[in-house]
C-alpha cells in the first residue's frame, strides 16, 4: 500500500526507508501478536506487549544499532518518511478493521 501511495506524495521520500519502517515494526508485531485495533483491551498495553519481542529481536540482529535507529525514527516519527509510515500503518490498520468480525461505527475507532 506504502508503494502506491507513495506516488502521491509531492515530496521525494526515501523508497527504500519507508518499507524499512514497515519491516521492523510488523516484525515486532508478528512476534508480540498484533493487537486488534478495534479491541480497547489489546491495544492499550501495545507498548508494553512489544518490548520483549523487540528485545529479542535486538539480541539476534547481527546490525541491532540500525534496526534501534529504525523503530525510534519510527516510533517518534522522527522524520516525513517515517511519519508517512505510520499514517499508512493507520490507515492498513482501518481498512482491515473493516472486516472484523466485531463491527462497530466508524465514528468509535479510536485515534491513531
Amino acid at each position: 500500500m506504502a508503494d502506491i501511495l507513495l506516488e502521491y506524495i509531492d515530496e521525494p521520500l526515501d523508497r527504500l526507508k519507508v518499507p524499512e519502517y514497515h519491516l521492523y515494526h510488523d516484525l515486532v508485531e508478528v512476534c508480540a501478536r498484533d493487537a486488534k485495533f478495534n479491541d480497547p483491551q489489546e491495544s492499550g498495553p501495545k507498548h508494553e506487549k512489544e518490548q520483549a519481542p523487540m528485545n529479542r529481536i535486538v539480541a539476534i540482529l547481527p546490525n541491532s544499532k540500525r534496526y534501534g535507529q529504525i523503530m525510534q525514527e519510527y516510533e517518534l516519527r522522527e522524520t516525513r518518511g517515517a511519519l508517512f509510515a505510520k499514517a499508512v500503518d493507520c490507515l492498513d490498520a482501518y481498512v482491515r478493521d473493516l472486516n472484523d468480525d466485531k463491527k462497530i461505527k466508524m465514528m468509535d475507532l479510536p485515534r491513531c
